[in-house]
């Protein structure tokens, strides 16, 4: 999930943001490096919390 979501996103803003420059695969790779480092690790800390809201809430 936080790889999918970091591809989309660092592809999307950092085409958003430089548009098609003669370096982007070299930016959209360092943004897509940056963007995963911080999103698997919330990501790992995050689910357990929102399973557990959601099971209370569902179950």
């Amino acid at each position: 999930m936080s790889l999918s979501m970091s591809l989309a996103m660092s592809i999307t803003l950092t085409l958003i943001n430089l548009g098609l420059v003669p370096d982007f695969p070299a930016r959209w790779l360092r943004a897509f490096l940056m963007g995963f480092a911080v999103s698997f690790p919330t990501s790992l800390a995050i689910i357990p919390l929102v399973r557990r809201i959601v099971n209370r809430l569902v179950g």
